[in-house]
């Protein structure tokens, strides 16, 4: 199988393709403890967390307006990703954190995103 990177799209346009991903479900529950002992856990809503290393804006200037719009808009995103397997994830996620650096010489920028948001459902492209 041939090596390809993680795909980032916002709005079904792709933005950022990364090479390195990684995916984290948060239950957000808490433990119950009580003076019988542990008890379980609390019910909550789930969260998940995906950082991408390594991400290298799409390009054309449409994408790089897209990219710059969704790392400034501190609103819910609709965000699909290539992550698991070659599926397709879909939620809506904020970008909670995002670093890139631009090196010159080698005329290539890369990048840090991280998202968070709904647990993602998995969609057909």
């Amino acid at each position: 199988m041939a090596y390809r990177g993680y795909s980032v799209y916002l709005n079904g346009t792709r933005v950022v393709q990364a090479e390195n991903a990684s995916l984290k479900w948060m239950s957000n529950s808490e433990s119950v403890i009580t003076d019988e002992g542990y008890q379980g856990e609390t019910e909550a809503h789930q969260t998940c967390e995906i950082t991408l290393d390594k991400a290298v804006p799409a390009e054309g200037d449409q994408a790089h307006i897209m990219l710059l719009d969704m790392l400034a808009n501190k609103q819910d995103q609709n965000i699909s990703i290539g992550i698991l397997g070659g599926e397709i994830l879909q939620s809506k996620f904020k970008v909670v954190d995002s670093t890139f650096t631009s090196d010159m010489a080698k005329q290539l920028t890369k990048g840090s995103i991280t998202l968070r948001g709904k647990i993602p459902k998995r969609i057909s492209l």
